[in-house]
């Protein structure tokens, strides 16, 4: 029986020495878990990686957006455009588009309201470089720093030549009062704008400058003076201005004027009597200063 065994007719036979050398065979991989392949694990599964794909992809959309925000628009010569009160973001963003200040609408739109500059824009009149970004095209609309204008009011305007001026001005918007303002109530000055500001507004400058300059002068006039109100110092210094249009002069006609004063005189000035015959609105080219005026005056 051992014999049998031996020669390999009852048992397993010897392995040869080239079996002895192959490798063995791996073991088979173990089965997955019933748990494993059940469907709610399925499911799960599938969502989680469609969640981090997504992460991904959003992350990827801001990174590669704020890169395009921030790169060279396509606009080649400067430009100017009127962005309008109360235009929504997306008008803007159309605006731009039309201009070829921008490429991309939505992308604006996406960028100005990630920064949280939505409620930001101003209305105004601005002027775009060449090449200027998204970013820096927002930046300029929020900042709110347009095309400036300026309008400028001559000494001895009367209140009346003001109004004509604002009147004729087309940058300007909106009406005046009806009713003018005092002369000499109104600072003349050069006063720089945006398009679109009413008239009432550089009007309302006009006379918050007048006050503070005029308080300032009164506060440092000199002792002996016969004026008692500083209207009254706006209405000589009026005067003075127009008798003389050289400013070396007005030192000398303003004394001469005083001294009337002092004396209880008439000024015998023709600013005053043009001013008592035509008010603001000046004497006509072609109407003489009659002696009867004179007289009256």
């Amino acid at each position: 029986m051992s014999d049998i065994s031996r020669n390999g007719f009852g048992g397993s036979r010897p392995r040869t020495a080239h079996e002895a050398l192959q490798p063995s065979a791996p073991p088979p991989p173990p089965k997955r878990s019933q748990h494993a392949r059940h469907v709610i694990v399925v499911v799960l599964n599938f969502l989680i990686t469609l969640m981090v794909l997504s992460v991904l992809a959003a992350f990827a959309a801001i990174y590669f957006g704020k890169l395009r925000f921030a790169e060279p628009g396509p606009l080649e010569t400067t430009r100017t455009l009127v962005i309008r009160e109360g235009s929504s973001v997306s008008r803007i963003a159309e605006q731009l588009k039309a201009a070829n200040i921008i490429d991309s609408e939505w992308l604006f739109v996406a960028g100005v309201r990630a920064s949280g500059a939505g409620a930001d824009l101003k209305a105004g009149e601005y002027a775009f470089s060449p090449g200027m970004s998204m970013q820096d095209v927002m930046q300029t609309i929020r900042s709110g720093k347009g095309i400036l204008y300026k309008i400028t009011f001559p000494e001895g305007l009367t209140t009346y030549k003001i109004f004509e001026r604002l009147r004729a001005n087309e940058m300007l918007v909106g009406d005046l009062p009806k009713e003018l303002p005092p002369e000499g109530s109104l600072m003349p000055d050069t006063y720089p704008f945006q398009r679109g500001t009413s008239r009432a507004d550089i009007l309302a400058q006009m006379q918050r400058q007048q006050q503070r300059a005029l308080a300032e002068i009164w506060r440092k006039r000199i002792d002996g003076l016969p004026l008692k109100t500083p209207e009254e110092l706006v209405i000589l210094a009026s005067i003075v201005e127009k008798e003389t249009g050289r400013a070396d002069e007005r030192p000398r006609v303003a004394s001469v004027f005083i001294n009337r004063l002092n004396k209880k005189m008439r000024l015998q000035s023709d600013p005053t009597i043009l001013y008592g015959l035509f008010g603001g609105e000046g004497r006509p080219p072609d109407r003489p200063i009659y002696r009867s005026d004179i007289d009256k005056h």
